[in-house]
């Protein structure tokens, strides 16, 4: 005896794991959607938090450094334009500026220090919650008399020649 076609449980089965597959690929590609989504807001964040870095680190100084200040931030890192967009300010908001603070701290690797950077930015008459990062930067005029580089040169130099008489040089 000849069949044609599926009996019915075969074609429940078959729809079943249609509508599993279905189901995981709606689900994938909706978490793939808000991941973007996330990133897109997140990144608008660090484009902000690097331009007031960028303008931190170039500050050779480290009393001007510890004193802090405020930043106004220009027109193109307020709002990142859509393409063939001219930036307009949002909202009405014609400046949006960040007050900074900075601590700095000696390190173990000679002249390289550790330096605490936190950020408020205000937008309008709204205050954004403080964000704290910390970054490592190289500045060998940064050193006190009481941080100890001399006896950190000292050391890194008894080591050097060390080194070189275990080398044979």
């Amino acid at each position: 005896m000849r069949r044609e076609g599926f009996t019915l449980p075969e074609t429940i089965v078959a729809m079943s794991l249609f509508a599993m597959a279905a189901t995981v690929l709606c689900q994938a590609a909706l978490n793939a959607n808000l991941a973007l989504m996330r990133l897109e807001h997140k990144e608008d964040a660090h484009l902000k938090m690097d331009w007031v870095r960028e303008e931190i680190l170039s500050i050779t100084d480290r009393a001007v450094i510890e004193e802090g200040g405020e930043l106004v931030f220009p027109l193109h890192v307020r709002k990142k334009p859509l393409d063939d967009e001219e930036p307009e300010p949002e909202d009405g908001i014609s400046s949006i500026k960040a007050s900074w603070e900075a601590e700095i701290f000696p390190t173990h690797v000679l002249d390289v220090h550790r330096l605490d950077i936190t950020v408020t930015i205000e937008l309008g008459e709204e205050l954004a919650e403080p964000r704290t990062a910390s970054y490592y930067v190289y500045r060998p005029d940064w050193y006190e008399e009481t941080d100890g580089r001399g006896s950190l040169m000292s050391e890194k130099e008894a080591d050097w020649e060390r080194q070189q008489l275990l080398r044979g040089i």
